[in-house]
């Protein structure tokens, strides 16, 4: 009997030899085997495939004010000249809950989600109704984030801005004279009139900016922002009772009145409204 040989190298799963000789029998030809890297695992279909993990990617659970906040190395890092990213790449030292395994960091938690969204999509997404602008923006300075910071102060002066607008822009005083059929008159901010009587920006004749023509006198005068008497029914051509139900429907309502007989006998009823800056009326 013949005896059957054997591979040399130890190892039984690859054969590097051909052929198998027993009892005479022709050569059975041997297929060799591959192992997969033993760090790879098969694809299967329909099942998650973990990803290779590496210090950029893994997870990082931060301690912000008592308020637990999971993400990577690479999102914390993503501004390379702010504080934030010094203090996790090795630039700053941060406090190390031993226990919990978790970084510290004594500033506000809550807001801490608006800055950590803005580092994921380098946008700054706030809800519609958020008011604390002043707040978000005193974290991000403390985080030294130099687009987040710029990009909420413009936000704080657009509102200061519009706040000082809707302030100032409350009160219209509406004076009516029944010469000449009738004489409706009124005094305000120009941005108001002409939202609420927008017949003003389809007149051709409407001076520009409802300002007087240079050149020419009128009783009427204007400044960058207020008007003074336009004469409102000689463009839109309403009535003084058309006129008071259409600042009516937008909330104003009449505080003060006074009348009486002007130079030559001429009569004037003088009104003033006001308008509530919370009513829901003002955006109609």
């Amino acid at each position: 009997m013949k005896t059957m040989e054997t591979p040399t190298n130890g190892d039984s799963a690859n054969y590097n030899r051909s052929t198998l000789l027993c009892n005479g029998s022709p050569p059975i030809k041997v297929i060799k085997q591959s192992m997969s890297p033993p760090n790879i695992l098969p694809s299967i279909p329909g099942v998650p495939v973990p990803a290779t993990p590496s210090r950029l990617t893994a997870p990082v659970h931060v301690d912000i004010g008592g308020t637990i906040y999971t993400c990577t190395l690479e999102t914390l890092t993503k501004d390379p000249h702010s504080r934030l990213a010094k203090l996790f790449n090795g630039g700053l030292p941060i406090v190390l809950d031993t226990m919990k395994q978790h970084y510290f960091i004594d500033r506000d938690g809550r807001l801490f989600r608006h800055v950590l969204n803005y580092l994921r999509t380098g946008k700054v997404c706030l809800p519609a109704q958020f008011d604390e602008l002043d707040q978000l923006l005193e974290e991000a300075k403390f985080y030294e984030l130099s687009e987040l910071v710029d990009s909420v102060a413009a936000r704080i002066s657009t509102r200061e801005r519009r706040n000082s607008v809707t302030h100032r822009s409350q009160t219209l005083i509406l004076l009516v004279r029944p010469e000449h059929g009738e004489s409706v008159n009124i005094t305000g901010d120009k941005s108001l009139i002409t939202n609420l009587f927008p017949e003003l920006r389809n007149k051709q004749q409407t001076p520009t900016g409802l300002s007087p023509p240079s050149g020419a006198a009128y009783s009427w005068a204007a400044d960058s922002d207020y008007v003074t008497r336009f004469p409102l029914n000689g463009y839109c051509r309403l009535s003084s009772v058309e006129v008071l139900e259409r600042l009516f429907q937008r909330g104003f309502a009449v505080v003060g009145s006074c009348g009486g007989a002007g130079v030559e006998g001429s009569q004037f009823t003088e009104y003033l409204l006001r308008r509530n800056g919370n009513s829901s009326a003002e955006a109609k």
